[in-house]
């Protein structure tokens, strides 16, 4: 028998923590950042995912940077511990010169605006356990779960990725796990970690009043499932207050705000409707997030990288 299934971890504030899933954004900041976040996947959906991880990553010499991820997801009785180191390296170049320029905004001549290439590598270890013992069996004299049985194996993995922005546009490729492990306790009952491509893009336009709009997209390319997209619309009001809707394909429908202090502290939530039959058994999807960001540019601005 052959089933396919949701491998890696969804979410829906993926803007504010990309450096999990693309290892080039890590150089967009210029300074050090640590987000972490937790999601409830389908609540009261017995089972249902529930992830969470913490990022820290810093810049080098503005040029480079360097990170560290972890990432707990657990699914039913199976639990898939991450632990992965990032670098990136971005290169820049004069806006004016770039044959991929896309005209969004109109930028005063005498302003200098660039544009970054960003490239990035991630090297982790992944931590797989199955715990049967945690199952509920109805029949408790069967040998295989009369005491318990617990699995457990250790992989390794590596991921890539790369980032094109400027100060309106941005867009990034990156494939967080290229090697296929196998998982599984004997020859005939193995699983498979597929390759995910996740494909990221949007533009920036400021309106009046210190509002700025950014409609965005999420392309994820796995094999053996259907083509996962999510449609973004976010409002960024006076560099601090950001309202945002989500459409994911015919699965989801989401709302999330997220706010940051004079601090440079980032506190987020987001909600998700279930659109799909899982409605029925779940009261939907929340996932929250908490962030800083240490700013080491002599520049004076509220919170690194507002945009993307």
């Amino acid at each position: 028998m052959v089933s396919y299934a949701q491998q890696n971890g969804q979410s829906s504030l993926y803007f504010f923590n990309q450096s999990f899933y693309n290892p080039a954004y890590i150089a967009v900041n210029e300074g050090i950042s640590f987000t972490s976040t937790a999601r409830n996947q389908w609540v009261n959906f017995k089972g249902a995912p529930k992830t969470s991880n913490l990022t820290v990553y810093g810049s080098i010499a503005n040029v480079a940077a360097m990170g560290l991820s972890m990432q707990v997801d657990q699914l039913g009785t199976t639990r898939n511990s991450s632990f992965l180191g990032d670098f990136s390296y971005k290169i820049k170049f004069r806006k004016k010169n770039n044959p991929f320029e896309i005209k969004v905004l109109r930028i005063p001549a005498k302003k200098k605006e660039f544009n970054y290439l960003a490239f990035g590598l991630t090297f982790g270890v992944n931590y797989y356990q199955t715990l049967f013992g945690n199952l509920k069996v109805n029949d408790n004299t069967d040998e295989v779960y009369k005491d318990g049985i617990n699995y457990s194996q250790t992989t390794t993995n590596v991921g890539a990725g790369m980032m094109y922005y400027n100060s309106n546009v941005f867009f990034g490729v990156s494939v967080p796990t290229l090697v296929k492990n196998k998982l599984g306790v004997s020859a005939t009952q193995i699983a498979t970690e597929k390759r995910h491509v996740y494909i990221v893009g949007g533009f920036i336009k400021e309106l009046k009043n210190d509002v700025i709009v950014r409609p965005s997209f999420v392309l994820k390319v796995v094999e053996n499932a259907p083509i996962s997209l999510d449609l973004g619309l976010s409002f960024l009001f006076q560099e601090r207050l950001w309202l945002g809707v989500m459409l994911r394909g015919k699965a989801a429908f989401g709302a999330n705000i997220v706010y940051t202090t004079k601090s440079n502290l980032r506190l987020g939530y987001a909600y998700d409707y279930m659109l799909n039959a899982i409605q029925r058994f779940s009261s939907g999807s929340h996932e929250v997030m908490i962030g800083y960001n240490v700013n080491r540019s002599k520049k004076k601005s509220v919170f690194i990288c507002p945009k993307f």
